[in-house]
């Protein structure tokens, strides 16, 4: 037997449910990455930012907010959890091209027979560390020159 006066929260749920989804689908296929790496990095990065906000919340009053420390830092947590989704988006640009690519121009460079590029350079190992450290890096600069009084 069905229930007619079901509760609205479970309706809203529902729908914020399928307008994240479907926002997120929408991004996976703008990037060209598949859906679930995109999710994961995407969900990530909202209970980081969230989790942050919390914190920054109780911690601190709004005259004390150093941003571009904290900011810094949130950009070094939330960056790993999108090395999935640049593989993903890597993996999908050898795909035909009924699938949206990022290196779907390599055909008419004139260099394409001369350089070919196996794997692209912004999905390697290298990248994601060299780019975790120049954010850490960031993060350290703006600590210490908050320490200072700088804003």
């Amino acid at each position: 037997m069905s229930d007619r006066n079901a509760s609205p929260e479970t309706t809203i749920a529902l729908v914020v449910v399928l307008v994240v989804g479907g926002g997120v689908l929408r991004l996976s296929m703008a990037l060209g990455a598949d859906f679930l790496p995109t999710l994961m990095a995407v969900g990530w990065t909202i209970l980081v930012i969230v989790g942050f906000a919390v914190w920054l919340w109780f911690r601190f009053s709004y005259d004390e907010a150093n941003w571009s420390t904290r900011i810094s830092g949130l950009a070094a947590l939330i960056w790993p959890s999108w090395w999935k989704a640049v593989d993903s988006i890597a993996a999908n640009a050898e795909k035909p091209p009924g699938r949206r690519s990022l290196l779907a121009y390599a055909d008419t460079v004139p260099w394409s027979d001369t350089f070919p590029v196996e794997f692209p350079w912004w999905a390697s190992g290298w990248f994601y560390g060299l780019t975790e450290v120049a954010l850490v890096a960031t993060f350290l600069y703006a600590l210490i020159n908050a320490g200072r009084g700088y804003r």
